[in-house]
């Protein structure tokens, strides 16, 4: 469960208040009416899942032509998770939140290029607010994009993601240590809840295609047109 001291990151004052955390202000954007000048950039990034050990991390090359929210959705893909619960960014201690949470300036509108993410530039991700889920993201370096179709792509990684609802980093760890020990209480119970174990290592080419098939633009065309 997320601790109950802190500050939130962009949450409204309701759910801030209902969590027994102090609320901060989200980031407000207006929407960009023009595509911004110059060539798109690659931007290489390795995701770490933090207090992981052994770590758990994943390396993706992404355009800057993205929005917040579909970095949202690659990241998802590179990991493992299921898109099952909110999320956020903090960049330079700007807090960015997904609708309905954020009053104003949807992720939607937001792209990497617009925040002038740079070589060794770090921020966070977070997934579900519940088991809290933070990721720190590291900008490792930025090129020139040559290509005609700007699709994300996985570069690589380590260790299985966890399982959705587990109930965060320690219930993770727990969980690992039930499974690696048949005599406990609680194995069969885990075993029953988590199916096959050990979890699956990240595969290249499987994430790798789920990216592409995301973030083609044939296969956006056809989403669109459902």
């Amino acid at each position: 469960m997320a601790k109950k001291a802190g500050k939130a990151i962009g949450i409204p004052m309701e759910l801030a208040a209902l969590l027994g955390v102090s609320a901060k202000p989200v980031a407000k954007r207006k929407k960009s009416k023009k595509p911004l000048p110059g060539p798109a950039m690659w931007l290489q990034l390795k995701i770490s899942l933090k207090e992981s050990n052994p770590l758990i991390w994943r390396r993706v090359e992404v355009p800057d032509t993205l929005t917040l929210d579909e970095l949202h959705i690659a990241i998802q893909i590179a990991m493992g998770w299921e898109t099952c619960h909110l999320y956020g960014f903090t960049i330079r201690e700007i807090e960015y939140s997904p609708e309905p949470m954020s009053a104003d300036g949807r992720l939607s509108d937001i792209t990497l290029r617009e925040l002038k993410l740079l070589p060794q530039t770090e921020f966070e991700y977070i997934y579900d607010y519940g088991d809290s889920w933070q990721h720190e993201v590291e900008v490792e370096y930025v090129e020139s994009a040559e290509d005609s179709e700007l699709v994300p792509r996985y570069l690589g990684g380590e260790s299985p993601c966890p399982p959705e609802d587990c109930g965060g980093i320690w219930g993770y760890e727990n969980l690992c240590q039930v499974m690696q020990n048949p005599k406990h209480p609680e194995y069969e119970s885990m075993k029953e809840w988590i199916g096959d174990w050990p979890l699956p290592e990240p595969h290249l080419v499987e994430i790798d295609e789920a990216l592409w098939f995301e973030f083609a633009p044939q296969h956006r065309r056809k989403r669109k047109g459902r």
